[in-house]
């Protein structure tokens, strides 16, 4: 994570990143039944259930990334706007078919 936040540094941004307290949003273990937030306070029920949208993906945040997510056909290609690479899975060079649909 270093070496992304100086690589973010050194672009001219403000920002780092930041990995979550242990604490936040545990399912299992000693935290289970536990509210924190990312940076580990510890808050109550109704607290969390009003700012939990603020920290956690919503539904509509995974319809987002489904709707990205689209199959290639094409052969030679592997997604919009790449090439294909030089050297094919078996790094032998040749024309390969990277998306096969079977029916």
């Amino acid at each position: 994570m270093l070496r992304w936040n100086k690589i973010i540094t050194l672009a001219g941004y403000d920002f780092k990143l930041t990995l979550p307290n242990v604490a936040f949003h545990r399912q299992i273990g000693e935290f289970k039944g536990v509210h924190a937030t990312p940076d580990g306070v510890l808050i109550d029920d109704a607290t969390w259930n009003r700012r939990k949208g603020d920290w956690i993906p919503s539904s509509e945040d995974g319809d987002f990334i489904a709707s990205l997510m689209k199959p290639v056909t094409e052969i030679g290609r592997s997604r919009r706007g790449s090439r294909r690479p030089r050297l094919g899975s078996t790094t032998s060079r040749g024309d390969f078919e990277y998306v096969k649909i079977e029916t």
